[in-house]
């Protein structure tokens, strides 16, 4: 997002990355900007923010968790609680000085994470990240993904299983499966909906009902209504499959409206960019798309950076998100630069082009 916004000045910067698994190209666009180090540290709250570190080299062909921080410990070990071998993927244990008590007034939840250390009972409890890893070579861990379903996105931790809980107390919905489609900060939770038989609803109404029980960051911003989900051969529902096919964008119930004039062309073209659609309307609402917050920020850099304009994103917030409207928010910015004699002439020029 820095980069994004035209930082270009970090010449001497060390920078310090976490929160959630970002990529080896950001890693060397950072070095190739100047910054002289590159760091991802990792860590979840309960172990006191940050449990490792990495420096990264340009040369690294992937982001590394690193090696653990002084007074912590870490572990990799399987479902019998015994240590991984070098190359084989299990459970990331983390203990030390800096690992919490426990969830405030959660005593069940405390004592499913929070266990006591099976390789070192004299070390203390350690506590289980949900994170699954994997050594490369002796002290190198990278990370694979999580053995449950919660997630972190832009900077949120998030269970699927309350989303789709929450979906499925729709009257009219079946079945909802939740993904999270894309990485870094085009990632975004696309829901699968199946609906109960003859019964039929929108996709914004579905969101709408989400919005109801859901705080914002957990709403998903896709929505695809299937008739059966891919199945695995343990009769399972295949996330990974939902994860990687072709998505229907069904989030949008309104019919096709073409860009019609040059700003709206121009602002489509953004928003096919950043939410990674083919085809956008001039009456689609950014949000319905997929887009977020983080996301809105990149739209407003481009769309100052492309028009000269200097637009804010409360402005982009205070209106209905779609392009139709931010091509009027664009043209208003650009007259509001201009004296009374520029407006005017303008106008005259217009209303000759008409005749």
């Amino acid at each position: 997002m820095l980069l994004d916004s035209g930082l270009n000045n970090i010449d001497g910067m060390k920078m310090l990355i976490g929160g959630e698994p970002w990529s080896m190209e950001l890693a060397k666009l950072l070095i190739d900007a100047g910054c002289t180090q590159v760091w991802n540290v990792y860590g979840p709250t309960e172990t006191t923010i940050y449990s490792t570190m990495y420096q990264l080299n340009r040369d690294d062909d992937h982001v590394s968790i690193g090696i653990p921080i002084e007074q912590t410990d870490i572990y990799v070990l399987d479902e019998n609680l015994k240590p991984v071998n070098k190359g084989e993927e299990g459970d990331l244990y983390i203990g030390g000085i800096g690992v919490a008590r426990g969830y405030y007034r959660n005593p069940e939840l405390t004592s499913k994470s929070f266990i006591a250390n099976p390789i070192d009972k004299d070390r203390g409890r350690i506590y289980k990240t949900g994170d699954v890893v994997k050594y490369i070579n002796d002290e190198d861990i990278v990370y694979v993904g999580r053995s449950d379903f919660q997630v972190k996105l832009h900077g949120y931790r998030i269970e699927l299983g309350e989303i789709e809980a929450a979906l499925c107390k729709m009257d009219e919905v079946s079945q909802a499966v939740a993904v999270i489609q894309g990485k870094e900060l085009d990632a975004k939770i696309h829901a699968f909906i199946k609906l109960k038989d003859d019964c039929k609803v929108e996709a914004a109404d579905v969101r709408a009902f989400a919005e109801d029980l859901l705080p914002s960051y957990m709403v998903p911003g896709m929505y695809t209504f299937v008739l059966e989900y891919p199945m695995t051969a343990n009769f399972k529902v295949d996330r990974k499959a939902l994860m990687e096919g072709n998505v229907i964008v069904a989030a949008n119930a309104t019919e096709y409206v073409a860009p019609r004039n040059e700003i709206e062309e121009m602002i489509a073209e953004i928003w096919e960019e950043l939410l990674n659609v083919d085809k956008v309307s001039v009456c689609d609402d950014f949000l319905e798309l997929g887009g977020h917050s983080l996301l809105a920020n990149r739209l407003v850099v481009k769309m100052n950076n492309v028009f000269g304009t200097t637009i804010t994103l409360l402005e982009i917030f205070e209106r209905t998100m779609t392009i139709e409207e931010m091509a009027l928010i664009v043209e208003e910015n650009l007259l509001s630069g201009l004296s009374e004699e520029e407006i005017e002439e303008l106008m005259k020029e217009g209303l000759e082009e008409n005749e």
